[in-house]
């Protein structure tokens, strides 16, 4: 019965985060063109958008999205696992101004962006493959992170600073602060971030077991990214950017990775990233040689008891991307790019691999309202060999409605984690991670067909239908150590998580949006967005049970609504999940088979561009996990002051 009444209630609570704006340019598959007329489905959120949601990082802005799902491990941007249409975590491609971001050791570090909020010029959510483009890992589909510098198009702006500050109970102090200055050439700009709390307290489910002395525990965390960029225009069609940033996290990580009874864990890590961009824009044809290099460590102490883990990660990349004209109907893209990733470690060892590929793409416009894309890329790695990746779509978009439909193959092999996690270990507990050398990179291909329905510039309606072959999937799965032939350091007759190669996994799902907005003279406003997510995953019965592939809702409904009356307003963000159930009875953990969680703010302009609000996060008090074991917190006041002052010369 809850099934037939989202089914039928699906075009009324389905809701997006874009609309269609004939002078908004998406470069999706690195071929520019008007948002309804690219054959992926596409969001898009500028910073208009980010200051009406009722949130302090990019995890919970993530939450309100069709086809996005966040299994969070902690508040305020600790940590979250991001999957894209069913996928895994590890799936999902997050580019920063066209550079990834991915972690070499782990895919669980990689929405550690070293942005303010207030750095950020757009957002795009790119769902389905886009290995072609991208290259490997974009299975599920890409985050895109465009930032004010690097897209700076000359405007003479004046001076700006915008930002907030939050403080609210446990101690908790968050800053997200981003300030700017330009002339005719120069662009500069800085920003900080920051999340600090003792967090919420609990009874240690290991004391109450009798193995730990630690009655209480804290979920606490201290997060701190500092970020300053720059850019040049050198002449009429040449300029310059560059970026540095730096992040730091110290945070409880308990049941974070594993369910063992052993686990008190805690985590530090820190990450430095800095990127290069020499850009041409010319009237036909676009040209970018860009670098980018990431240098992280992370020091994991699973138990007091035993030696923590240490790693040092490097991770460079660089390319070259051009795109030109052929003529007013066709345009064409080719590019290239170079990846080298390196691992020192006291758990899993010292490596490391590189990558090269290179790409074409091609579009063509039939008529006015038909467009067909085709692309492919060769790919070489050290890990998995060489591989040819094909893309095929196609967008037909008369007046308001657009239609599309896309098919494309992607691979991406193991990180260091899945391939050596605990390999160095003398002793291994039963219950730790495992990792397996001897795996094969995954691959799929991907089935997409969808549209669009715009009825004004303020309401709109979509619906979106996929379908993903997975091969040879990775994931961790239970596994008896008499199974186990990869590893000597583990214990006869214990059960490990245990990195696999799992056959074969299908995921069907749909995706519905909608907005409205109502505006009431220069008084005031409502919009109102939202989305509903229907996935199925089907795995072989022959397969065991895994950690993160199943881990996806079955049913995620989200939605937004921001209402403005004079200078008051309310911004409101709800989520709820329905999925499978999990519980480990010996760490008193459970994912709870449905909860709901609700972000609400109350704001108050008290200056021209300045606000002061009180939020609440999970205002129902939701009690639930999203990894099984790692305790999300209750109801969390808090209140702050928000401004947005711009200083023309």
């Amino acid at each position: 019965m809850r099934t037939l009444i989202i089914l039928l209630l699906m075009p009324v609570i389905g809701l997006s985060q874009s609309i269609k704006l004939d002078s908004v340019l998406i470069r999706a598959d690195r071929l520019e063109a008007e948002l309804g007329e690219h054959s992926k489905s596409i969001t898009v959120l500028d910073q208009r958008d980010i200051e009406r949601l009722p949130v302090n990082t990019l995890d919970d802005i993530l939450r309100s999205l069709a086809g996005v799902n966040t299994n969070q491990r902690g508040p305020f941007g600790v940590q979250s696992d991001i999957g894209m249409r069913g996928s895994t975590f590890s799936q999902v491609l997050i580019l920063i101004d066209g550079v990834r971001q991915s972690d070499p050791l782990t895919g669980h570090f990689n929405n550690n962006i070293p942005l303010p909020l207030a750095a950020i010029s757009r957002i795009e959510i790119i769902r389905g493959p886009s290995s072609v483009a991208y290259g490997s890992d974009a299975m599920g589909g890409i985050i895109h992170i465009h930032t004010k510098a690097f897209n700076w198009d000359g405007e003479k702006t004046g001076d700006i600073t915008r930002g907030e500050v939050v403080y609210g109970e446990e101690n908790l102090l968050m800053t997200d602060i981003g300030i700017q200055f330009n002339n005719n050439t120069w662009f500069v700009s800085g920003g900080v971030k920051q999340s600090i709390s003792d967090g919420q307290a609990y009874i240690n489910p290991n004391a109450e077991a009798g193995i730990s002395d630690n009655l209480d525990k804290e979920s606490f965390f201290d997060l701190r990214s500092y970020t300053a960029a720059i850019t040049h225009i050198l002449n009429d069609e040449w300029r310059v950017s560059g970026r540095f940033a730096y992040d730091e996290r110290d945070f409880d990580a308990q049941y974070f990775y594993t369910s063992s009874s052993f686990d008190e864990s805690e985590e530090e890590t820190d990450m430095r990233w800095g990127q290069l961009s020499l850009r041409r824009i010319a009237e036909r044809s676009n040209t970018e040689i860009w670098g980018g290099y990431r240098r992280g460590s992370d020091l994991f102490t699973f138990n007091p008891a035993f030696t923590p883990n240490e790693h040092l990660t490097d991770h460079l990349s660089t390319g070259v991307d051009h795109s030109f004209r052929i003529n007013e109907k066709a345009e064409m893209a080719v590019g290239g790019m170079y990846r080298y990733r390196s691992i020192e470690s006291n758990d899993r060892g010292d490596h490391e691999d590189g990558n090269i590929g290179a790409y074409l793409l091609f579009s063509h416009f039939f008529g006015v309202d038909s467009r067909v894309t085709a692309g492919a890329r060769f790919e070489h790695d050290d890990s998995f060999g060489s591989v040819f990746t094909p893309q095929l779509g196609f967008t037909y978009s008369p007046g308001s409605l657009a239609l599309r439909m896309e098919v494309g193959q992607s691979i991406r092999a193991a990180d260091f984690t899945e391939r050596f996690v605990s390999f160095n270990i003398p002793s291994l507990s039963y219950g730790r991670n495992l990792g397996n050398p001897d795996l094969d990179a995954e691959q799929s291909m991907s089935y997409s067909l969808g549209g669009t329905y715009y009825w004004n510039k303020g309401t709109f309606f979509s619906l979106d239908g996929f379908y993903r072959e997975n091969d040879d999937l990775i994931d961790f799965a239970p596994t008896l150590s008499s199974d186990i032939a990869t590893a000597d350091n583990i214990i006869q007759d214990a059960t490990y998580l245990y990195a696999r190669n799992i056959s074969s996994v299908d995921v069907l799902g749909i995706e519905a949006s909608l907005s409205r907005t109502w505006t009431f003279g220069d008084k005031g406003s409502i919009l109102l967005r939202g989305s509903a997510t229907w996935l199925e995953i089907e795995i072989p019965d022959d397969q065991p049970s895994s950690k993160y592939v199943a881990n996806s809702p079955t049913w995620d409904i989200n939605g937004t609504l921001h209402a403005r009356y004079g200078r008051f307003g309310l911004a409101w963000l709800f989520d709820w999940i329905d999925r499978d159930e999990e519980v480990a009875d010996g760490i008193s953990a459970l994912i709870p088979s449905s909860y709901s969680i609700h972000n609400v703010e109350l704001r108050v302009e008290v200056h021209k561009g300045s606000q002061v609000f009180i939020r609440v996060h999970n205002l129902m008090d939701e009690q639930y996990q999203e990894i099984l074991g790692s305790r999300m917190p209750g109801r969390w006041v808090m209140g702050g002051f928000r401004w947005n002052l711009k200083q023309s010369e």
